[in-house]
């Protein structure tokens, strides 16, 4: 249910990038592909609400040796889901950040590129290091956050 849904949310969202958001030039595409995920996420919030709580039994066994600990409400595949929908939307944004030319990161490690090819190195390797912090920190806020509701 939940993937079906997500595909119907996509061709709506699809909708938007080629009808509503046209990409007629080459700076509109950052904009479209951040509306897009946008679009997406908070199209895709409600109806993940609606599905889970609505449409899934009382309890769901997720088929573990022991059935009777596995056992999961549906207020809990909710949370999953939404945690890692938003979860993403993070990632994508700070991946943006990080590689988009449009913004500090990418343009400091162009300059730095004039100084020769070991500070451009270096200034990459960190670069890529730093732009690793906050994806790494939503995905393991999401999964403290899930075990958490254990």
């Amino acid at each position: 249910m939940i993937s079906a849904a997500g595909i119907l949310v996509s061709i709506i969202t699809s909708f938007f990038a080629t009808n509503v958001m046209i990409v007629d030039a080459k700076d509109k595409v950052e904009r479209t592909l951040k509306g897009q995920i946008i679009i997406s996420t908070l199209i895709l919030t409600p109806v993940l609400v609606l599905l889970t709580l609505f449409l899934l039994p009382n309890e769901i066994s997720n088929l573990i040796d022991d059935v009777e600990k596995s056992k999961v409400k549906p207020w809990g595949v909710m949370v999953c889901a939404l945690a890692g929908l938003w979860s993403g939307l993070i990632i994508g944004y700070i991946t943006d950040y990080y590689t988009s030319n449009a913004h500090a990161p990418c343009q400091k490690l162009s300059v730095s590129c004039k100084s020769g090819p070991a500070i451009n190195v270096i200034d990459g390797l960190a670069l890529g290091y730093l732009s690793c912090i906050i994806p790494i920190l939503a995905l393991a806020g999401k999964l403290i956050f899930i075990l958490a509701l254990k």
